[in-house]
């Protein structure tokens, strides 16, 4: 096996560094019918549980993202906060 170079070693840490700021950390408490559904799903997929939890998030938003009425409640929110920095900020 062939050592690796100095710099190739840095460059897979600074790719590696990157690639993990991307991504933010969290906790998550599920009852235990929750736990052991994601557990299951995760195993039949073939995927570690974080894996499953990840794409389970990604699915929900992609709902939302689809849902009419959240998109609405959404952009009243939107407005809503743009009103109060607008007045936050002019004071």
């Amino acid at each position: 096996m062939e050592a690796q170079h100095p710099t190739d070693r840095r460059q897979i840490r600074r790719a590696t560094v990157r690639r993990l700021r991307r991504k933010k950390a969290m906790t998550l408490r599920r009852s235990q019918e929750q736990a052991e559904a994601i557990e299951a799903i995760a195993q039949a997929d073939g995927v570690p549980v974080a894996e499953a939890v990840r794409t389970a998030i990604a699915a929900h938003i992609e709902q939302r993202r689809k849902d009419k009425a959240f998109q609405q409640r959404l952009q009243s929110s939107k407005e809503r906060n743009q009103r109060i920095l607008a007045m936050l900020i002019d004071r």
